[in-house]
């Protein structure tokens, strides 16, 4: 149990994650009223067209992480799962 918790649940959590993200809370519509106000802020003569540009970018960035970050997980699970031959310890 200790080594699905330690190598197995944070892939678990972390589709949840991805889920959880993927529907309306974090769409381009509510992270446009955190991004948009702050490139104001460092450039308040900021165009529209480079808004636009620098929030598709900004989410595009943020989707390959989430997923690198799956990726990691999940090796680092599959890896441990390898060398322990399924019996979730580490062989001696």
């Amino acid at each position: 149990m200790r080594f699905f918790l330690k190598y197995w649940a944070p892939v678990l959590i972390w589709l949840g994650v991805i889920f959880i993200g993927s529907g309306g809370l974090m769409s381009a519509e509510h992270t446009s009223r955190f991004l948009v106000p702050f490139l104001l802020w460092l450039k308040p003569d900021i165009s529209v067209e480079s808004l636009t540009l620098i929030h598709i970018c900004v989410r595009k960035a943020a989707h390959l992480t989430e997923y690198a970050i799956l990726a990691l997980l999940l090796s680092r699970a599959i890896f441990r799962e390898r060398i322990s031959g399924g019996r979730g310890q580490l062989c001696s």
